[in-house]
This record gives structure tokens, sequence and C-alpha cells, in this order.
């Protein structure tokens, strides 16, 4: 499954756009595990660490 968010963190005002990916198992209708993939960077950019990236 894929799917993206897209916002603002509220902690430094700069915008966070991620894509992920998730591998979901399911066993007898279940869902049994569940694992996302996502860019960290993206993440690490938004919330502005480190200081000297940018």
């Amino acid at each position: 499954m894929k799917y993206e968010v897209h916002g603002t963190s509220v902690q430094t005002g700069r915008p966070y756009n991620n894509r992920f990916v998730s591998v979901v198992t399911v066993e007898d209708r279940k869902v049994t595990h569940w694992r996302d993939y996502l860019d960290l960077i993206a993440v690490f950019d938004a919330e502005g660490w480190p200081q000297d990236r940018r």
C-alpha cells in the first residue's frame, strides 16, 4: 500500500511532505503485521534537524 501526507510542522512552521509504503500481512482476514517505510530526511527537514543542514 502506498500513501502520502502533506502538512506543516507545528514546531517549525516548515512544510512537511512525505510518502509511505506499508507492507501488511493478513492471515485469516486479520492484519497480523504492519510495517511502514518513509523518507526520514523529510521528517528531519520539517523539524529543522540538524540545524546546519540547510
